[in-house]
């Protein structure tokens, strides 16, 4: 709330903030179990290694909300070249409208995909365009 509040402070008259956080997914919280899986939606395209593979352990915190875990990234012939640690705090769609709120922006627009695809249990973005309430 106090960033959307200081963000506020600095739009200009009529100007806008548009950002973008993941949509947290029920079913992807509840595989977060420890276990290493690959995650096919992560692979990319690298110039110099081809194609990078991303495995994932996560466990999820409900209480605090919060992801935990390590990304490894791999290519067929080099195995974990990269290992990151991550904690990803999730904010549902319903919790961000009333953070905006509190922070004094009002919601203009929001969709699902930079394509501007609406909103949907099913969309990997929460994109939002916001002004000074």
């Amino acid at each position: 709330m106090s960033c959307f509040r200081a963000v506020r402070s600095h739009l200009a008259p009529g100007g806008r903030l548009v950002f973008d956080v993941f949509n947290p997914s029920v079913r992807v919280l509840a595989r977060a179990d420890g276990v290493r899986r690959r995650r096919d939606a992560l692979s990319y395209v690298d110039p110099d290694r081809g194609v990078v593979h991303v495995d994932v352990v996560e466990t999820y915190d409900s209480v605090a909300q919060v992801t935990r875990g390590t990304w490894f990234f791999s290519t067929d012939s080099e195995a974990d070249f990269v290992v990151v640690p991550i904690e990803m705090r999730s904010i549902f769609p319903q919790e961000l409208l009333l953070l905006l709120e509190l922070g004094g922006l009002r919601v203009v627009e929001c969709f699902g995909d930079w394509s501007r695809t609406p909103l949907t249990a099913d969309a990997a973005l929460q994109i939002y365009v916001c002004e000074a309430g």
